[in-house]
């Protein structure tokens, strides 16, 4: 098993894998990783200027406005390979139930789990 090391600067390394934490600056980079027109085949869409991730790239590393949530985005990164994509984890920390009150039915549940709207 690959030993697995987390440095707030870098990220998540292995041998093979880097997740490095998304800032502004990963934008010039990124345009070029997304700028394949068939990458917008099935979800529609066009390649996004650099302005376009600047300003997206901004929003996204200054973290969500939903109290108590906070986003991971992430810059992925082959070392052999460069940079191949990015990846995002949303978390959400939750105030548990009080002692004796009732837990959420799985309706509440699955609603209250659910990410706003984008």
């Amino acid at each position: 098993m690959m030993p697995i090391t987390h440095n707030p600067t870098v990220g998540l390394v292995t041998d093979r894998l880097q997740l490095e934490p998304l800032r502004p600056s990963h934008a010039a980079e990124m345009v070029t990783v997304l700028a394949a027109s068939d990458l917008y085949h099935y979800t529609g869409g066009t390649p996004p200027t650099l302005d376009d991730l600047e300003r997206r790239y901004a929003a996204q590393t200054a973290g969500s406005p939903t109290p108590g949530e906070t986003w991971h985005n992430w810059i992925i990164r082959v070392p052999i390979e460069g940079t191949v994509g990015f990846g995002k984890q949303p978390s959400t920390l939750r105030t548990p139930k009080l002692p004796g009150s009732s837990p959420p039915t799985l309706k509440e549940a699955a609603t209250h789990e659910k990410p706003p709207p984008r």
